[in-house]
């Protein structure tokens, strides 16, 4: 589901991409069908059948994505919601995997641990690159292979403390 929903969110900038958005689209379509965001996946599914990408899309996936768009299975569906957690600057609860919080404008620093957007009751930071992430999945990273995921440096969970001022910290992110 993370994939998916960080996938969506490349997605809908996928203009940025220009060299790579067959790949990313194809991804996107194959991630949500498997995990049942239907709505994106025929959304993403019927961008990749314009003509400008249709002869781009890899043989073994376009028959598939073919039936999707053709099917309108999703078309009118709604995907499910994503957690919504609290903005790190006004703390409205809005879309987790969303940057941009709808109602303060403020763009929230991303968990370099699951691309989740920061919450201040659980922000840490890696102690050598200062990159921002949420502390237990970060804790859990360096659990398993001992590594910051952004700088590769070696860290230990005694390493990762809760940011005690964190809107000074996010001020300087900014």
């Amino acid at each position: 589901m993370t994939a998916a929903r960080l996938l969506t969110r490349v997605a809908k900038s996928i203009s940025k991409f220009p060299k790579h958005i067959v790949q990313l689209l194809t991804k996107t379509v194959i991630e949500c069908n498997k995990v049942g965001l239907q709505r994106s996946a025929f959304e993403y599914a019927a961008l990749l059948m314009r003509p400008e990408y249709r002869e781009a899309v890899d043989q073994k996936y376009r028959r598939p994505i073919e039936k999707l768009v053709r099917d309108r299975r999703g078309a009118n569906e709604e995907d499910p919601p994503a957690e919504a957690t609290p903005c790190p600057f006004c703390s409205k609860k809005f879309d987790s995997y969303e940057l941009t919080c709808p109602f303060c404008r403020e763009v929230s620093p991303f968990c370099i641990a699951t691309g989740r957007h920061v919450t201040v009751e659980d922000l840490t930071k890696c102690p050598t690159c200062e990159s921002p992430a949420l502390i237990e999945p970060l804790a859990e990273l360096v659990n398993s292979d001992g590594h910051c995921p952004m700088c590769s440096a070696s860290l230990n969970n005694e390493d990762l403390v809760i940011i005690e001022n964190a809107a000074t910290y996010l001020k300087q992110l900014a």
